[in-house]
């Protein structure tokens, strides 16, 4: 057998260490071949068993011979769904149990820093400055999250923990999922996507945490921006496709909202050049939300289990919708 790992980008979190192919070399008898880039992927995919990729596009996928299975090692599994795999029978996973915890953690922390204004507070303290009145004068004011309601977009590993955490704070959630009927703990109203617009102008609290698809792509525009309630934060963890971010910087300016959490961006890195760098009321964290120091070793827990299934012909676990791409 023959394992592929394909894992490699320019931040080094997010390079899966040689240890991690040699450990499933040494588990489970394999061929293990882990690239330096996605440069190879070709030569090395035509005998390939296994394929862990982030990527895989459609030339390098008629070259394959042999596939079983493809896990992609994200929560979103959007950059492995080329047109011949979508067709195919061949199982693809992703990694939603690995970051749903920590990115959810991390919501909450830019929840609770939007709404205390750290940001405020860290640019004061950077010019030296005690001012208690910038800090109230801020817009939107420093702000208690009991009582202030959430709209989280995105009831997967993901969002249904941020709904649990923000419950356990006192806040009123509000969720929105493709199927309205299945009920999250801690969520006090489900709504399906086609009743957003109007739940945006009531929620202190936007919460984006879905993967990109034909319905989230772009979803929160200009339209969908202007609904917002006076004063609110848009927080984004999901894709940086899903928010026009010409519109948002626009939108800014009128309070609508009145600020934004972002940890993904259209482009990324975000460029020097782009305005959000100098918005107000703009928090920027730069795609970490998913970094803890165990990552790797809860990424080798899901694979190698199920590898163990697969060799053992039982059903996998994180099994990718492919239409649906999540």
């Amino acid at each position: 057998m023959k394992i592929l790992f394909c894992v490699n980008r320019e931040f080094e979190f997010s390079k899966l260490p040689q240890s991690f192919a040699d450990r499933a070399a040494s588990d489970f008898g394999a061929v293990a071949v882990r690239l330096d880039s996605y440069d190879g992927l070709a030569a090395e995919i035509a005998d390939t068993d296994v394929l862990v990729s982030w990527v895989l596009r459609q030339p390098e996928w008629e070259k394959a011979q042999r596939l079983r299975w493809i896990h992609c090692a994200s929560s979103g599994s959007n950059g492995v769904l080329c047109p011949g795999v979508v067709e195919s029978a061949i199982p693809v996973t992703n990694a939603a149990e690995v970051h749903g915890d920590n990115v959810a953690e991390h919501v909450m922390a830019l929840l609770l820093s939007a709404a205390r204004r750290l940001d405020c507070a860290r640019d004061l303290q950077r010019a030296a400055t005690w001012s208690m009145d910038e800090m109230w004068n801020s817009r939107p004011r420093p702000q208690r999250l009991r009582g202030k309601r959430a709209l989280v977009v995105g009831m997967g590993a993901i969002g249904s923990r941020v709904a649990e955490y923000c419950a356990a704070m006192g806040m009123h959630v509000v969720g929105v999922r493709q199927d309205a009927a299945k009920s999250v703990p801690g969520v006090e109203q489900m709504l399906s996507f086609a009743q957003i617009d109007g739940a945006l102008a009531e929620a202190d609290f936007v919460v984006l945490a879905v993967p990109t698809t034909p319905l989230t792509k772009r979803m929160m525009n200009a339209e969908r921006l202007g609904r917002m309630k006076q004063g609110s934060w848009l927080i984004n963890v999901g894709r940086g496709a899903q928010v026009d971010e010409a519109a948002l910087l626009e939108a800014l300016r009128t309070g609508r909202p009145g600020g934004a959490a972002l940890d993904v961006f259209a482009r990324e890195p975000l460029p020097a050049d782009s305005p959000l760098w100098h918005a107000e009321n703009v928090i920027i964290t730069p795609h970490e939300a998913g970094f803890h120091e165990a990552i790797w070793e809860e990424h080798y827990a899901i694979f190698s289990d199920n590898l163990r299934r697969l060799l053992a012909g039982e059903p996998l676990r994180n099994l990718v919708d492919k239409n649906k791409g999540y």
